[in-house]
């Protein structure tokens, strides 16, 4: 007798709450790999506050479960534990009664989620948490789950709780909003910088360079553009001699507005021996090397390997970066690309360009071996071509993350017109109806005319997708075909936008689909 091979992989199968009922990646039949469901609706539909609620009781199940299992070196548990809000992140969005929200009394969330041919069912009741696999009941020490979740969003005012990488491992805020909400571009230079950096030391780097950089025809080498602030410390040839200048350089600074450095000398010292390494090899190019067009002391630095000559990886050299910066012996720093013959900064890029490479590379430089990444309308800025391209070259990004699971936001009917049914879902938020539901029909493939009126209840009496539901609501009140109200209601609720006073015929249909309802409902 021959078994059925397992089918290896993680994704999300569904999320509830006491209002609502989220379908995600519900397809029985699919391949190995990274996945990605899409949320698709208008705007106000609930979409964005879906995906902040999604990302908060990841991280509830996250912390209940390290509070009480946590690392034998880890922080002792935590009597006030907090759990963070999922229902106030869906405020008034869904006034009705929703048949699949959970309707248990004391139970606040739930997760269903696949992972290699098991699915796990993992329900929270305040601060306790119970287990399900396979539909049987398990401990919560034998849990297995997502070890990263990233919320990257593309607007500044976006609805993902905001986190200070160094504060959480478990959840990344990769939105664009800084430590006081607020973004410069400055600092969102640097952190494309740093990313980039990140990035290069991941397995799928070379998919990055050619599903991003070679489609933008930016190539090696790379260059840091550096702005080194203290140009008396390049005078210093040893350890010794760079320590005592810089050393007078933070004192004297010390007593300046401007200057932000609180560390104590004993920590100055040390990071000035930490540092010290990356001048010493980059004192050549400060002193003798190309500088920038049109930027007055600002250095191109080389990224190619060996970096510098150093033993040292790309995320090495990101952690000098920043700790120069936090001495402010560095100015600005940005990336540069060489496109063609010329040098190209990072900030001269157009906005869908920046838009592209920022996030795709935060996503790949954060990403941990399972990791849930929720992604909140990465269509602004971005060419309808790009928008087609953006699901598969991120799913070929993860390659070497097959655990991953994207879950994105967006209104753009093209994000979804080449996503694979083996590799990817798509989930309706409509805003009239108040509620998630999985696209039926012929999902894959689709066209620009389907998703309009299917989600949005844009179209034309003559578009084909109209005339089917035209002809299954014609059937079903004849009684040609057997009535599925709830079926028939949706059909309705996107026939009636259609409606207009010059089609007599459809205002007809939908009369005749009126008075069925009202029979059958009172039947």
């Amino acid at each position: 007798m021959q078994h059925e091979q397992r089918k290896t992989g993680f994704h999300l199968i569904s999320f509830q709450t006491k209002s609502t009922h989220i379908p995600l990646f519900t397809n029985e039949d699919f391949e190995p790999g990274a996945k990605a469901s899409v949320i698709i609706g208008p705007n106000g539909s609930g979409k964005s506050h879906a995906l902040a609620a999604l990302a908060n009781e990841l991280t509830n199940i996250h912390r209940i479960y390290r509070n009480k299992y946590r690392e034998p070196d880890g922080p002792k548990p935590s009597k006030r534990l907090r759990i963070l809000e999922t229902q106030d992140e869906l405020p008034g969005l869904f006034p009705h009664e929703n048949k699949e929200a959970l309707n248990e009394a004391d139970v606040d969330a739930r997760i269903m989620y696949a992972l290699d041919g098991d699915v796990w069912e993992v329900s929270r009741y305040g601060r306790e948490i119970k287990v399900r696999l396979n539909e049987r009941s398990v401990g919560l020490e034998n849990l297995q789950f997502a070890d990263r979740v990233l919320a990257l969003a593309h607007l500044p005012l976006d609805k993902f709780r905001f986190a200070q990488r160094a504060d959480e491992q478990f959840y990344r805020y990769l939105g664009l909003r800084q430590s006081n909400n607020m973004t410069t571009t400055g600092a969102l230079s640097t952190q494309a910088l740093i990313s980039f950096l990140e990035a290069m030391d991941r397995p799928s780097w070379n998919s990055f360079r050619v599903d991003w950089l070679e489609r933008l025809e930016l190539a090696s080498p790379f260059y840091i553009g550096l702005d080194f602030r203290m140009s008396e410390l390049l005078k210093a040839s040893q350890e010794g001699e760079f320590l005592k200048i810089g050393l007078d350089y933070l004192e004297r600074r010390q007593g300046s507005a401007r200057f932000r450095v609180t560390s104590a000398n004993q920590d100055w010292h040390d990071q000035l021996v930490e540092l010290w390494p990356f001048v010493k090899a980059i004192r050549p190019i400060l002193q003798f090397g190309e500088t920038t067009r049109g930027r007055k002391g600002e250095h191109l630095v080389p990224i190619t390997p060996p970096v510098l000559g150093m033993d040292v990886s790309y995320s090495e050299i990101a952690r000098y970066l920043l700790l120069g910066r936090k001495l402010q012996l560095f100015g600005q720093m940005r990336l540069l690309f060489t496109k063609g013959d010329e040098i190209v900064a990072f900030d001269d890029l157009s906005s869908g360009e920046q838009h592209i490479l920022s996030t795709t590379s935060q996503l790949l430089a954060n990403l941990g071996e399972r990791s849930v990444v929720l992604i909140d309308e990465p269509e602004i800025s971005l060419h309808p071509d790009w928008q087609r391209q953006y699901i598969p070259s991120l799913l070929n990004t993860f390659t070497e993350s097959p655990e991953t699971h994207a879950v994105i936001a967006t209104h753009s009917h093209f994000l979804v017109s080449d996503v694979e049914e083996t590799t990817g879902s798509l989930t309706v938020a409509n805003a009239n109806m108040g509620h998630f539901d999985s696209f039926d029909g012929d999902v894959f493939g689709r066209s620009a005319d389907n998703i309009l009126y299917r989600v949005f209840g844009l179209g034309s009496a003559g578009n084909r997708y109209v005339e089917h539901d035209l002809a299954t609501a014609l059937k079903m009140i004849s009684g040609t075909e057997d009535a599925d109200l709830d079926r028939l209601r949706e059909i309705n609720e996107r026939l009636r936008p259609l409606a207009s006073h010059d089609n007599a015929a459809l205002r007809e249909i939908l009369g005749s689909i009126k008075v069925y309802l009202e029979r059958e409902t009172d039947a």
